[in-house]
C-alpha cells in the first residue's frame, strides 16, 4: 500500500497510501471478515524465494457482484504471478463463495492489467467512471468461467 508504483492504478486515497492509512485499511479489512459482506485479501508470494510479491482480493459490490483486484510490486511483474494468483482467486470465488459475477475495473493505461483480465476470460463491458477516473469495466460470469475451465 505504501509503494506508489504498485498503487497508482488502484482507487485508494493518498491518505490510505501512508503507513498509518495502510494500517487502518488492513484493520478495516480484517474487521470486515466478521460481517455478512467481507472483503478478501490474499498475499501473493514467490514460492521459490518465499518473498512478498503483491496482493489480490475481492470486494463486495452492490447487487451481489464481487470486484476483483490485483497488484504486484515492480520487481515481480511480468512473470505470470498475477494471472496464477487470480486463477486461484476465481476458483475460490466461483466454487466456494458461489459468486455469480466478478468485476474488474481497469484503467486503459494499465496495459498489463488489461492483459491479465483478458487472459482470465473477463469480457470488456465498456467504459465506466469509477472513483472519479475513467476506465473499462471487465466482467466474468460463473457460467463463462466454468465453460473455459472445462477446456
Amino acid at each position: 500500500m505504501t509503494d506508489a508504483d504498485s498503487t497508482r492504478h488502484m482507487l485508494f486515497e493518498d491518505s490510505q497510501k501512508t503507513p498509518e492509512g495502510a494500517t487502518a485499511l488492513m484493520e478495516a479489512t480484517l474487521s470486515s471478515y466478521e460481517t455478512e459482506s467481507p472483503m478478501l485479501v490474499w498475499t501473493i508470494v514467490d514460492p521459490v524465494a518465499d518473498a512478498y510479491c503483491g496482493a489480490c482480493g475481492l470486494n463486495p459490490l452492490e447487487g451481489g457482484s464481487l470486484e476483483v483486484f490485483y497488484t504486484l510490486l515492480p520487481d515481480h511483474r511480468g512473470r505470470g504471478l498475477a494471472t496464477r494468483a487470480m486463477r486461484l482467486l476465481l476458483k475460490h470465488a466461483f466454487e466456494t463463495l458461489q459468486a455469480h459475477t466478478l468485476v474488474a475495473f481497469v484503467f486503459a493505461e494499465n496495459e498489463a492489467s488489461v492483459r491479465v483480465a483478458e487472459r482470465l476470460g473477463f469480457a470488456n463491458a465498456g467504459p465506466v467512471t469509477h472513483g472519479g477516473r475513467t476506465g473499462q469495466r471487465f466482467e466474468l460470469r460463473r457460467d463463462d468461467w466454468a465453460a473455459r475451465s472445462e477446456r
